[in-house]
């Protein structure tokens, strides 16, 4: 049997793994959604994507 103690120290080591797993999926759903938006604004409008998306970035930063 595991102690109260040793039981409250994984549970704390779990949470802060899905903290961090949960920031790396979200940022990478991001990354997905730039990369995407880049492609569709240098297609249909040829605007050069690179000062584009430091605007949009810049805009959903701080979601991150």
């Amino acid at each position: 049997m595991m102690t109260f103690e040793e039981k409250d120290q994984l549970l704390e080591k779990v949470s802060e793994t899905i903290v961090v797993f949960g920031v790396w999926i979200s940022k990478l759903k991001l990354n997905l959604f730039l990369s995407d938006y880049r492609k569709f604004l240098f297609e249909k409008k040829g605007i050069p994507h690179v000062i584009s998306i430091n605007k949009v970035y810049k805009k959903f930063a701080c979601f991150t």
